[in-house]
């Protein structure tokens, strides 16, 4: 059985240092603005696009191969790294999902915590190096290409719980009300590990919001899941990968929330707030090897489109599904090899 870093932290030690500098920026937000009592926390994943470009040391790519520890123990040497530009969570991340999540958060004047792949559960105050870390699996930059064997994120969670930039999962829940998380399939296994073992009456505050994100959660957080609604498309547009941090905000907005329903209620005020909407007609869109997309690749970057026209003319011009960092892996791969072929 794998030992609660959570458990152990609230019998052995205090809580970390950065976590009464989060207690202290959250009380002086509260004072500046209403507080809704419905809410204690929003909780969204990190996200690839930052507002600067992390120092050599501090990129997934340099990582050599190895174990989960050995790759564990060279990262945590690079975040020791001295004089490394540092910046606030909420001004570092700059992604759809984290944009319209901390839009939310701020709206309801509760804290914001980023569950990150390489810093752990970040409070949004906390000042953090730029990095490229990632625990999707067509990233560059992606953990599970590091790691030999299979990819166990409470082993790397537990190494994450002790850096220098994580809180403990309980900062979470130390106010009233809800505890809302968007969440993506690629992060479910990292907020397992950080999450699963607090307290039953915490875990029950927890609103997840992500679609088809049940079946990689356990058990016991299962229950707290809001089930998907496409007809939020219709209120809040967006892409797939953004769809947890819309129906959270959506859902953050509805004012038939009471302070205190459980799932089962707060799912149909959700529920009944669609009803009168229909969801957008599915884009159906055919997907490419990685070696015929290079060919579509090449022609883009010959006729000198950028990343983001590149990506946009792929899939509303040719029709083609591409997940955003796949696509920009194999753009900086044609860029760099095209004058070569070229030649």
């Amino acid at each position: 059985k794998r030992a609660s870093y959570y458990a152990l932290a609230m019998r052995t030690s205090p809580p970390p240092p950065q976590y009464q500098a989060h207690a202290e920026a959250h009380a002086e937000a509260r004072t500046s603005r209403p507080h809704d009592d419905r809410f204690a926390a929003i909780v969204v994943p990190c996200s690839a696009r930052k507002c600067a470009a992390p120092a050599a040391k501090l990129n997934g790519r340099q990582l050599s191969p190895g174990t989960i520890n050995r790759v564990a123990r060279e990262w945590n040497r690079a975040l020791a790294l001295p004089d490394v530009p540092r910046f606030r969570a909420d001004r570092l991340y700059q992604g759809g999902a984290f944009s319209r999540a901390k839009a939310t958060a701020e709206a309801l004047a509760c804290p914001l915590f980023v569950l990150s792949a390489g810093l752990g559960l970040v409070h949004s105050a906390t000042e953090v190096p730029a990095y490229e870390l990632s625990l999707s699996p067509d990233a560059p930059s992606s953990l599970l290409e590091r790691v030999s064997g299979q990819f166990d994120p409470f082993a790397w969670w537990s190494t994450l719980a002790k850096g220098p930039y994580s809180t403990i999962p309980g900062a979470v829940t130390t106010g009233t009300g809800r505890v809302l998380v968007a969440l993506t399939r690629p992060y479910a296994g990292l907020f397992s590990a950080a999450f699963s073992e607090l307290p039953a009456a915490d875990i029950a505050r927890f609103r997840i919001f992500g679609p088809g994100i049940k079946p990689h959660l356990p058990e016991n957080m299962r229950p707290q899941v809001m089930e998907h609604r496409r007809e939020v498309d219709a209120v809040l547009p967006g892409m797939c990968l953004d769809a947890g941090a819309r129906g959270l905000s959506h859902f953050a907005s509805l004012s038939g929330l009471s302070t205190s329903g459980d799932v089962k209620a707060d799912q149909d005020v959700y529920d009944q707030s669609l009803i009168d909407y229909r969801s957008p007609a599915r884009v159906r869109r055919s997907r490419l090897s990685d070696p015929v997309l290079r060919h579509h690749v090449s022609q883009m970057v010959t006729a000198g489109l950028s990343v983001t026209a590149a990506l946009k003319h792929l899939r509303v011009g040719l029709g083609v599904a591409c997940e955003a960092n796949r696509f920009r892996r194999i753009y900086v791969e044609v860029s760099r090899c095209l004058p070569i072929m070229q030649c």
